[in-house]
């Protein structure tokens, strides 16, 4: 059994944003904050400090509450029906919209830099839990050691190319997906 945590989804929802935010400031240093403060409030505060604190009871180091004012509550999300997935969708979509809606192709770089380096973080996580149990860090051991657990709401066809050393996964249900198609927020 490894000791390295698996994430919440909460957790992995602020290890993105952390990421994204710190790509984004570096890439727009006198306003990437304000669009990200922006997009936060489009997606809504309350559940965001609700992520927030889920993700600090967990030890997980992020930069959301640079975000919420001071006077928020964490209110549950009116929309009972929502997941947490669905969740983590639209605070992306609202936030990278912010950063995309003014500095258009500069602003998609530095989001999707942003999401590169959060996969790159989780990689090497689950490169250390492989590690951990004395296994290489190989393609047949990385969905074993994945760095959280899969949602039953997503419907996926794994196949191992070995000639190619990958893994290609087929989502044929995917809650970002959907609440992105949904959102029309798909870009």
């Amino acid at each position: 059994m490894s000791t390295i945590r698996a994430y919440s989804i909460e957790a992995i929802t602020a290890k993105l944003f952390t990421h994204v935010e710190h790509e984004v400031l570096q890439a727009f240093p006198a306003d990437g904050g304000r669009l990200l403060q922006e997009g936060v409030s489009r997606f809504g505060t309350p559940v965001m400090k609700a992520i927030a604190a889920k993700a600090d009871a967990e030890g997980e180091p992020h930069t959301m509450h640079a975000y919420i004012p001071s006077r928020t509550t964490a209110e549950p999300d009116p929309e009972k029906d929502v997941t947490m997935y669905a969740q983590m969708a639209r605070l992306f979509a609202a936030a990278a919209k912010a950063v995309v809606d003014v500095h258009g192709d500069a602003g998609r770089d530095a989001v999707r830099e942003g999401v590169r380096t959060f996969g790159e973080s989780r990689g090497a996580g689950i490169a250390a839990r492989a590690a951990e149990k004395g296994l290489p860090n190989t393609m047949e051991h990385y969905l074993d050691n994945y760095d959280m657990e899969r949602s039953a709401l997503f419907e996926v066809e794994t196949t191992y190319h070995q000639q190619d050393r990958e893994i290609e996964q087929l989502f044929t249900v995917c809650p970002f997906g959907q609440q992105w198609a949904d959102d029309e927020t798909g870009e």
